[in-house]
């Protein structure tokens, strides 16, 4: 958001102290309502009106060489700031409308970058059993791919196999070896297996929650590609805060 820019020698400056306490506080309202509506020091004589003994407050700021009275822009009457827009003042509003164009260009590859990043990582994922071991790894037990597994192969779990909550992970080796065993076990091996595909499936699911989460934030204009809220120009919002648009859960599971 744009801000009205007030020198720090505003309060001994000989026109400040020629127009007054009262009309120069409504000098710097005016100046804040032209930044919000870049009219680039224009101040509509209806506004002026609008305001506690306006009309005599700008003539005291029109008097000190503060305003310059009988200025239109658009069809509307009204003052104008004394060289309002220029280094050191106000930026203008082509300035303002440029940088907040940048500032979208700028989110808009920021997130394209965000994207590639993250399907860049997803193709680097290598599946790895519940110790974080891989098919290569020492001890890791490889089903014979020629023999079916059955409930019966894994120990005879039946009916507890079946109820076992999907959001839990399956056990890393079979009933009769529940800590592990360091000799050849085919059921330790398949138990593993499971494990494996149950973490590759979970690690899925979670990635496609990731996506469709980044998907939205991508079309939405109130805040930036990790969800911290912009203001109208397209920079961060001050305080930092998360954009209300979205419900903020944890993607990663």
């Amino acid at each position: 958001m744009p801000h009205f820019r007030v020198d720090d020698g505003l309060d001994s400056h000989p026109k400040a102290e020629r127009a007054g306490d009262d009309a120069l506080g409504m000098w710097v309202r005016a100046g804040s309502w032209s930044m919000r509506y870049l009219t680039d020091g224009f101040i509509p004589e209806w506004w002026v009106k609008k305001q506690p003994n306006g009309t005599r407050k700008a003539r005291k700021l029109v008097a000190a060489g503060l305003w310059i009275d009988g200025q239109q822009q658009d069809g509307e009457r009204g003052y104008q700031f004394h060289e309002f827009v220029g280094p050191g003042r106000q930026d203008s509003r082509e300035k303002i409308e440029a940088d907040r164009e940048l500032a979208r260009k700028r989110k808009q590859k920021s997130r394209r970058e965000s994207r590639q990043e993250s399907h860049s990582e997803s193709q680097r994922d290598t599946p790895c059993d519940g110790r974080g071991e891989s098919r290569r790894s020492p001890g890791y037990t490889q089903p014979n791919p020629t023999q079916p597994i059955s409930v019966e192969t894994l120990g005879g779990e039946g009916p507890e196999a079946d109820a076992r909550d999907p959001n839990s992970p399956p056990p890393p080796h079979c009933p009769r070896h529940p800590g592990g065993t360091d000799g050849p076990c085919r059921a330790c091996g398949a138990a593993r297996q499971q494990l494996d595909d149950w973490e590759r499936d979970r690690h899925s699911r979670a990635e496609a929650r990731r996506r469709a989460f980044l998907t939205e934030l991508d079309a939405c204009d109130a805040c930036d590609e990790h969800g911290w809220a912009l203001d109208d120009d397209g920079t961060p919002a001050e305080p930092a805060r998360r954009c209300p648009n979205h419900t903020w859960e944890v993607t990663h599971a």
